[in-house]
């Protein structure tokens, strides 16, 4: 029973004592340590490419670092350029403000909401405007059967308030009579294109 008992304290303490004595081999440099532990595993039936996949795993390990740095260049460098954008945004909005304030006049010819009236009007009355936008986002049908019944004016600031496609949808609903006829008012008016 004793020499079982030795026999299990003596089995551990020469493996320690051999797997130290490779530990100070390996940090003299004498003999790679991993290397002989992977190829002592990796003979072992069943493990055989252990070696292999360990390099594997380490040259992945160094792509995915390289990636993950390259990602961090990148959102560092779509943040300076969107801090850049939203600055170069901001002058050209003051520009904006500065050139409409001195040249008032060619500000409200331009104006989509027809005279410059019209569009001081629904710019002073957030509901008319509101309105008019209801209006504008109702089924096509139904914003055709109301826009035959409102002034051409209050018919233009609609339209011209909304997208090309939604105002083409509205317009096929219209009589063409009507639609004729709005066109010649409006290019009367407003002059041609």
């Amino acid at each position: 029973m004793v020499r079982f008992f030795i026999g299990l304290v003596v089995v551990p303490a020469l493996l320690a004592a051999g797997l130290g004595g490779l530990w100070i081999l390996n940090q003299f440099g004498v003999v790679p340590y991993q290397q002989v532990v992977l190829q002592t595993v990796g003979g072992i039936a069943g493990i055989k490419d252990l070696a292999d996949t360990y390099e594997l795993g380490k040259k992945r390990s160094a792509i995915l670092k390289s990636r993950e740095q390259e990602l961090r260049q990148r959102q560092q460098h779509l943040q300076t350029q969107t801090a850049r954008l939203d600055d170069e945004r901001s002058i050209f909005k003051t520009t904006r403000d500065k050139w409409e304030k001195a040249h008032p006049e060619a500000t409200a010819e331009a104006s989509p909401a027809g005279s410059a009236k019209d569009s001081q009007n629904i710019q002073a009355d957030p509901k008319g405007k509101e309105f008019l936008v209801t209006i504008g986002g109702m089924k096509p049908q139904k914003a055709a059967e109301v826009i035959q019944k409102l002034p051409e004016e209050t018919v233009y600031m609609i339209l011209d308030g909304l997208e090309a496609r939604r105002v083409a949808k509205i317009m096929e609903n219209l009589p063409a009579d009507y639609l004729a006829k709005l066109a010649q008012e409006r290019l009367d008016k407003h002059g041609k294109p």
